[in-house]
C-alpha cells in the first residue's frame, strides 16, 4: 500500500492512518529522518505480512540519493538509510 504525506499532515497522522504505533523520539535521535522537517508529497509505502492488521515495513524516498527503510521486529521497530544507486545511460550495458 502507498499513501502520500498531505499537506498540513504530520507523520504521526499518516502512521496513525495505517494503525502503526511509532515512537517519534526515537526517530528524532537518528539522522534517518527529521519528523519535523519532512514535507508534504513524500509517498509512503507501507506493507504487511499475511495475518497482521498494522505494517511491518515502511520505506520512503527522502531524497534522489536515499531511501530510508523502517522495519517492526515484535513491538519495536529499527530503521536504516539505503543509497539508491543511479547509472548514466552511458554505462549501461550494449545490447
Amino acid at each position: 500500500i502507498t499513501d502520500t504525506l498531505r499537506e498540513g499532515e504530520t507523520l504521526s497522522d499518516l502512521f496513525e492512518r495505517h494503525k502503526i504505533n511509532f515512537d517519534f523520539q526515537w526517530l528524532d535521535s537518528t539522522s534517518l529522518l527529521n519528523p519535523r522537517r519532512v514535507r508534504a508529497g513524500l509517498i509512503f509505502s507501507f506493507r504487511k505480512l499475511p495475518g497482521d492488521s498494522a505494517p511491518s515495513h515502511i520505506a520512503v524516498r527522502t531524497s534522489p540519493e536515499q531511501r530510508v527503510i523502517f522495519s517492526r521486529i515484535s513491538d519495536r521497530w529499527s530503521g536504516s538509510a539505503q543509497p539508491i544507486q543511479w547509472q548514466t545511460q552511458e554505462s549501461w550495458p550494449a545490447i
